[in-house]
């Protein structure tokens, strides 16, 4: 992890988070990646300058500058963070991104024409968005050969390749097609992606129309239609059936999405030039990350967009909306303990969890809690079968967690009430991984996943009979890649070779090829005989003992091998060999047959688990994905060795049940390997006794299909092409992770995207007083720069375009949006609950005033610079939105112009919310706060409060979130249709969208998500997003890294560095610390501050435990000596479990190496070992309660907030959709 510098953190009163946010997303960078911005004053100052420098004269320029600064600083305005980053920036940065392509007439020319522009925008990183709705149905007449159209869901496959063929020039595309609810092919659009062959490149999503609502609120009939100056075409459908198919396909697949899109139209400032009108929406993981598909383990690059993948927090699978390229952007690789890895930018989401650490019995007593009033001890008791002193003795944790509270009834007796933080315990939450820290939980999905039914069929491959009458061997290959295949394919990638026969033997020609296998005993020798026999149609040739060896050699040779080589790529070395792409895209019983093969030539069943080891990383990590497919988790481990020889990766498999998994599933070939793994599963079982409870420090079992796993390292791997997709359930498994997709803007053809926020936490006056006010002296500078500050951006911006078109149109249109964050934070500051009618009037009438006073600065600078070049006054003064505005404002507008077509907009504020502080767009406060655990010794765990609520809370004296007034409610505890009803209201101000996410429980039926469907429709909203949540317990826990101090060692040793030499005197310290074997003695010597050496002795120990005991010490002192950091050593050892674990004055003490690191600890901060159980006081101190937030997939931290439509940590900052 970047250390932070002192400046960055004392900007941000000590906030990590915020300061974090700023300081890897925004500070600016040099070419070589050094940070030269320490504190946001320097970022904003770039900004400022940057965009004051379009004004007209040199006077202007120097006034805006400072008139930016002044609107920046404080966070008063925060631009998107494209901006943040881009502006001003050395590198050559858009500011804006998503862009919508135009399908210009339903021909040929017309179709390919919007190919070609596809292709270009994707060349330049850009995402794109079409409408199919212009091309004319299935059946109706053409004037070609083919006398009838093949209808516009035919071409949908066309976009769908061009966009995956510029991904196979390096660079894919992201595309979403969209197609009106009422055109005639719309069933087979809802349909398409059930063919898993079709627009394999591509999301989908249907236009709903006001009609459509009506007739599926009165059970009608629906007209489908289509007409243009050609061909006109009618039908009829029930709409309460398409509706249905389209809420079922959606909830079960992903597909379609809706769009309410006569009303997005008819609030369009725009519609009424063509070339403003909105048409469509665009779309936003490394194209290398494998998704779990119905065709297999696909790369996000090749997804077929029809295939089926495994969902992220539903038991059935899920249908890949669309897939698309979102820009080439900075990717960051992010490792975990168990050596799974994703590679992603910063900003996306993946799922973390929230709550606190308990046991399996807290999480027991928890579960049944959970939705009750109350519970008596003898009904609790029943329910979980609890003895009545267990039962005691975890309420009593429960309680000083604050998961429940206990009261004494009238009798004597008592009853214990769930509180607030409990309902969430096992729930899952989103963060953005970026944000995430060293030593946060990542959820992962472990269910057995989604494989293809169908066998591949196997190319024919050209062999040739003779050659100037010398007979050649001709091969007869089966005619699809079954088991056989499969099983021959693994022990070839392992134990076998595949090059020019006998290298040695001169009297073979160069171009003879042979595949040769290594048998080791007799189960392995049938194996491989049957095998080449069933593959190839011939015998193999060999069979003989090698010389000194007890291993025999099977080959098949021959000219005609090289197609079946080539085709599988094996003419390769083992440091490059792969998984043949084939396997990944078979069926399960082929690649069950593969990896058994696998692990029979290069693995082993040892006395703790099953291995397998190979010089090729890529064989291993996707061997690791395979695995996933069946359920079994694995951990993967590096071997460094010394150059020239290579490095190598070992894949072992330790968990119980992964094991069981692992042998019903796979297995073996040979009898004493099967033997060794049924005995080693038998003698876990009875060492893990009843229950089968294992634990381990890389790993958590959530519950059948998820683990959590620990993030140990991120690092930056440079600019690449990243791609999203969207689902059903709006994430999916990527890499075995559970991730978040993002959601769409509707735009203009060409359209793109200026957003910022105003902060509106920050304009309340006498906050949390009886006179509280809305400071609009402030506000309205603030809003009126902000029209300014975006406007000039779309100048700033202008030569930074893929396509022309797309340059002309963003000052053609001049869209803008400006947006807000911090409602929530605002209305707790005027003394209002956000889920009240007393709310709803006030956001009402904030809102309006916002609006006009935005639209009223437009104005201005169209007087000033003029208007935006399509405005048409009488037109854009008619547009319902616009005619809704103050009869003043709107003659100004039609007399002096308007600057801008669109002005507002509530986007995805992310990491920006977060760094500033405050809540995210319209979403209520997710939490109150969160947990996270200290770096103690003890490792106690502690609290931090919500910035807000910790500013309320210190004001008043607080101490407990419990103590709260009633307006502060979160998120989780307000009804989902008046979240809907907040949305609604704020849509009448804004012209354009709304970025927002109702979430629900996973149970959430067919009615529920219809009646918000339906609510939102008729209270007037634009759109509408619904998640379903897990209902999974969810664990926090925190360890920062600090990278740079080990990548200032690695320099060190790099550049030659000689070792540290050994004074002739040190002085030590020397500490008795209890452990489950006896008494430990650790001697820490140092030379001034710096440990240089440490001895370790294991009391009444034998010679093996201080031969190990010892060694610990060497490599240590080792390490040390050669300038290493003692803080590397202490995390590294920190937590390791043994086999039992012992208290010492409040420390718990797992094993040596946890004994050790905690000595190095107390050693490093002068702390009295006598003095550890108070060591989270004083290295934590003021800790708060978590209160309702998640676990952040990036940080690990208890402070992952959904708002605006995203995943949001009000801890690190991560963010998904910025």
């Amino acid at each position: 992890m970047i250390e932070l510098p002192k400046e960055t953190l004392d900007f941000f009163n000590g906030d990590e988070l915020r300061a974090r946010i700023f300081y890897e997303k925004y500070s600016l960078s040099d070419e070589n990646g050094n940070r030269l911005e320490k504190t946001p004053v320097e970022m904003w100052r770039r900004i400022a300058s940057a965009l004051a420098s379009v004004e007209k004269s040199e006077d202007k320029k120097k006034k805006f500058e400072e008139e930016f600064y002044w609107l920046l600083e404080d966070f008063k305005f925060v631009p998107g963070g494209r901006i943040l980053f881009g502006a001003g920036s050395i590198h050559k940065a858009t500011l804006l991104n998503c862009y919508y392509l135009p399908i210009k007439e339903d021909s040929l020319e017309g179709i390919f024409t919007t190919a070609k522009e596809m292709a270009r925008t994707y060349a330049y990183g850009g995402g794109v968005g079409i409408d199919i709705s212009v091309l004319r149905p299935e059946g109706a007449p053409v004037h070609n050969a083919a006398r009838f159209s093949t209808g516009a869901v035919s071409f949908m496959e066309l976009f769908s390749v061009t966009t995956g063929t510029i991904g196979q020039t390096g660079r894919r595309g992201a595309l979403m097609i969209t197609i009106d609810v009422s055109h005639p092919d719309i069933e087979d659009f809802i349909e398409v992606k059930k063919d898993k062959k079709s627009v394999r490149y591509a999301n989908i999503s249907v236009k709903v129309s006001d009609d459509f609502m009506k007739a599926v609120t009165e059970d009608k009939p629906f007209k489908l239609h289509f007409k243009n100056d050609k061909v006109e075409f009618n039908r009829e459908v029930k709409a309460r059936d398409l509706w249905k198919r389209i809420i079922e396909n959606a909830l079960a697949t992903g597909d379609p999405g809706v769009m309410f899109w006569d009303r997005m139209k008819k609030e369009s400032p725009t519609e009424y030039d063509d070339k403003m009108a909105i048409k469509g929406t665009n779309p936003c993981l490394l194209g290398d990350t494998f998704l779990q598909t119905e065709y297999g383990l696909t790369q996000i690059a090749k997804l077929e967009m029809r295939q089926n993948f495994l969902a992220a927090d539903t038991k059935d699978k899920t249908t890949v909306k669309k897939v698309w390229i979102t820009g080439t952007k900075d990717v960051y690789k992010f490792e975990t303990s168990m050596g799974y890895f994703l590679k992603a930018t910063s900003n996306h989401n993946v799922m973390s969890r929230e709550g606190e650490d308990i046991n399996p019995t807290e999480k027991l007593i928890i579960s049944h809690l959970s939705g009750e009033r109350y519970t008596t001890m003898r009904k609790l008791a029943n329910l979980t079968g609890l003895s009545n002193t267990t039962l005691s003795r975890r309420i009593n944790i429960l309680s000083k967690k604050s998961l429940i509270s206990i009261h004494e009834n009238k009798y004597g007796g008592y009853f214990i009430r769930p509180l607030p933080e409990a309902e969430k315990i096992n729930k899952f939450y989103w963060k953005e991984i970026g944000d995430l820290r060293v030593g946060d939980k990542l959820l992962m999905s472990v269910k057995e996943g989604v494989f293809p039914t169908d066998y591949l069929r196997m190319p024919k491959f050209e062999q040739v009979e003779a050659v100037n009458g010398h007979k050649r061997k001709v091969f007869h290959f089966p005619e699809i890649i079954n088991e056989d295949v499969g099983g021959l394919l693994g022990w070839i990638v392992t134990d076998g070779t595949s090059v020019p026969y006998n290298r040695k033997d001169s009297r073979l020609l160069g171009s003879e090829k042979t595949i040769e296998i290594i048998a080791t005993n007799k189960d392995e020798d049938d194996d491989i005989k049957k095998l080449f026999t069933k593959v190839f149609g011939v015998k193999p040739s060999g069979g003989k003992f090698r010389k000194s060896k007890r291993v025999k050699d099977w080959r098949v040779s021959g000219q005609n091998l090289d197609g079946f080589i080539r085709y599988f790529r094996l003419d390769r070395y083992h440091d490059i060999i792969e998984v043949p792409s084939q396997i990944l895209s078979s069926p399960k019983s082929v690649v069950a047959s593969f990896i058994k093969r696998a692990f029979q030539g290069d693995g082993s069943c040892v006395y703790d688990r099953v291995t397998i080891d190979s010089i090729s990383d890529k064989f291993i990590f996707t061997l690791q994905q395979l695995l996933l497919k069946f359920g079994i988790i694995s951990s993967v481990k590096t071997v460094k060795r010394v150059a020239p020889r290579k490095d190598i990766y070992v894949l072992d498999i330790t968990d119980l049940k992964s094991l069981e998994r692992f042998r019903d599933n796979i297995c073996f070939v040979s009898r004493d390997k099967k033997e060794a793994l049924n005995k080693l599963i038998s003698r876990m079982k009875k060492m893990l006794g009843r229950g089968n409870t294992q634990f381990s420090s890389k790993y958590r079992w959530i519950d059948d299909t998820h683990i959590e796993v620990e993030l140990i390292g991120k690092s930056y791997l440079g600019k690449f092409p990243v791609y999203d997709c969207e689902t059903s359930t709006h994430s999916f498994v990527a890499n075995g992770f559970v991730v978040h997709n993002c959601s769409e803007q509707p735009l203009e053809n060409y359209g793109a995207c200026d957003l910022g926020a105003l902060n509106l936490s920050y304009f309340v006056k006498n906050k949390f007083e009886k006179n509280a006010e809305v400071d609009w002296n402030t506000l309205e500078r603030t809003i009126r720069l902000g029209v300014r500050f975006l406007d000039n951006v779309l100048d700033y911006s202008y030569d930074k375009h893929a396509l022309k078109e797309q340059a002309e149109e963003t000052v053609y249109a001049r869209r803008i949006g400006l947006g807000f964050m911090g409602l929530a934070d605002m209305l707790i500051g005027m003394g209002l609950k956000y889920d009240s009618d007393e709310s709803i009037k006030f956001v009402d009438s904030l809102m309006k005033r916002i609006t006009e006073i935005a639209y009223d600065e437009s104005v201005n600078l169209a007087v000033e610079k003029g208007s935006f070049p399509a405005f048409v006054a009488e037109k854009h003064v008619s547009r319902d939105f616009v005619s809704r505005l103050d009869k003043k404002l709107v003659d100004r507008i039609k007399k002096q112009g308007l600057r801008n077509s669109c002005i507002l907009t509530v986007a995805p504020t992310g990491s920006i919310s977060t760094m500033t502080g405050v809540s995210g767009g319209v979403e209520p406060i997710f939490a109150l706060s969160y947990t996270r655990r200290s770096e103690s010794l003890s490792e106690e765990s502690f609290d931090v409060l919500d910035p807000f609520v910790k500013e309320y809370m210190d004001r008043f004296g607080i101490k407990s979130v419990k103590d709260l007034p009633g307006i502060f409610v979160t998120a989780h505890g307000i009804d989902p249709l008046f979240r809907v009803k907040m949305q609604a209201t704020i849509q009448k101000h804004i012209d354009s969208s709304i970025s927002s996410t109702v979430n629900l429980p996973s149970s959430a039926s067919y009615e529920v998500v219809d009646k918000i469907y339906r609510y939102a429709w008729e209270s007037g909203c634009k759109s509408i997003t619904v998640y379903r949540e897990g209902s999974k317990e969810d664990i926090l826990k925190s360890k920062d890294e600090d990278n740079d101090s080990l990548n200032r060692v690695e320099e060190k040793r790099l550049s030659g560095a000689n070792k540290l030499n050994r004074p002739y005197m040190l002085h030590g310290t020397t500490m008795k610390l209890p452990i489950a074997e006896g008494s430990l003695y650790i001697t820490m010597n140092k030379d001034d501050d710096h440990i240089e050496e440490i001895f370790i002795s294991l009391g009444r120990s034998g010679e093996s435990e201080k031969a190990y005991t010892e060694a610990i010490g060497r490599l240590i002192s080792i390490y040390l000596q050669e300038g290493g950091d003692v803080d590397r050593i202490i995390k590294t050892l920190k937590g390791i479990k043994g086999g039992s674990s012992t208290w010492f004055n409040g420390m718990q003490i797992f094993s040596v190496p946890d004994a050790v690191s905690k000595a190095l600890e107390m050693e490093e901060k002068g702390i009295n070992i006598s003095k550890v159980g108070n060591l989270h006081t004083v290295i934590s101190p003021g800790a708060a309660k978590n209160d309702g937030f998640s676990v952040c997939p990036a940080c690990g931290q208890k402070t992952l907030v959904f708002e605006n439509g995203c995943y949001i940590c009000k801890n690190c900052g991560y963010t998904k959709c910025e």
